[in-house]
């Protein structure tokens, strides 16, 4: 519980103390998300990727009865979620809850590329000495990250400068260009058209790119 990184389609499995009546479930458990005024209902996980998951979190389930459970549709970025199981749900011997158990977490935020920059002030342009970066809300591959590049007023393109660290990692969440750049100008961030974070989501705001980045005078 509390987790705030959940994925959209997020699966849930759960350790039970007996084996569920299935319809029961399907009848009585549901989900509150923020946003959404209506309950939404559950479907449970079987087959192959069930099997994956009780082998995955065996050590959790501990040859407990299990359940895996997801919502009927997505869940939003940077909601709230409860999964509420539900008073009515039966045992497969017929003995029910009597209360509503609630377990809640959040969403992660949509994937989102935002451009920054030292400004003398809120609406000023960017100042000509100090570095451009571009973060991420979620990491992306270091082979997509390389692939950023800042474009020049004469159109030439400069890439991305990286520490020691950040050139062997695997995944990055923020590319930043060095300065100096040619005062009273501007300049176009470009991203490669297949980015994705490691999660394989699409940039949100990706029809903003190429994005314009204004360049103001010397301080």
């Amino acid at each position: 519980q509390g987790d705030e990184q959940i994925d959209e389609q997020q699966a849930f499995v759960l350790a039970l103390d007996a084996a569920p009546d299935l319809q029961s479930v399907i009848q009585n458990a549901g989900f509150s998300i923020e946003g959404i005024p209506e309950r939404v209902g559950v479907k449970v996980v079987t087959g192959s990727d069930l099997d994956a998951l009780a082998k995955h979190f065996k050590d959790f389930i501990q040859k407990r009865p299990v359940l895996v459970l997801q919502a009927r549709q997505s869940f939003p970025n940077g909601a709230s979620v409860s999964l509420i199981w539900g008073k009515g749900i039966r045992t497969a011997s017929g003995i029910a809850t009597s209360l509503d158990q609630t377990l809640t977490w959040k969403t992660r935020k949509a994937f989102e590329a935002t451009m920054k920059c030292e400004r003398e002030n809120t609406h000023a342009a960017c100042i000509p000495v100090t570095p451009i970066s571009l973060a991420f809300t979620e990491p992306i591959a270091a082979t997509l990250a390389k692939q950023i590049a800042l474009i020049v007023p004469d159109g030439s393109r400069v890439a991305p400068s990286f520490s020691d660290d950040d050139a062997n990692n695997p995944v990055l969440s923020e590319v930043t260009f060095r300065g100096p750049f040619k005062e009273s100008s501007q300049y176009r961030i470009e991203i490669p058209p297949n980015l994705t974070d490691d999660a394989g989501r699409a940039l949100s705001n990706a029809s903003r790119f190429p994005m314009t980045v204004a360049i103001g005078e010397f301080p």
